[in-house]
């Protein structure tokens, strides 16, 4: 498995910060009145508010892009999956009243 720091992603992702590191936020907040309203959502009674981060939309996009090539979403379905399946097997299997404790820090 190659390292995440040469891959293209994280690459333009790197090049993006060293282009945007020198950007003040009140400089971003100035240039763009609708900043809030494009980097924050809500979901249910939680405001994830992204705009008062050294944060662009095009951030956003990079961001998006190493996930993706990361497989983010992939690994954590693995991992809800997998955690689902060994909770099934300690709790139906009337035989193994002493299952051993699941261990969640190991994903692999």
């Amino acid at each position: 498995m190659s390292s995440l720091s040469a891959t293209p992603a994280y690459q333009a992702l790197q090049a993006h910060y060293d282009v945007t590191k020198s950007i003040l936020m009140k400089d971003q907040f100035a240039a763009d009145p609708d900043r809030f309203n494009k980097l924050s959502l809500k979901f249910e009674d939680i405001l994830f508010d992204y705009s008062k981060n050294r944060i662009s939309e095009e951030t956003m996009d990079l961001l998006y892009n190493l996930a993706e090539q990361q497989d983010v979403l992939g690994l954590a379905k693995k991992n809800v999956f997998w955690r689902k399946d060994q909770r099934n097997r300690r709790s139906c299997s009337s035989s193994r009243r002493f299952a051993q404790p699941i261990q969640y820090s190991n994903y692999g």
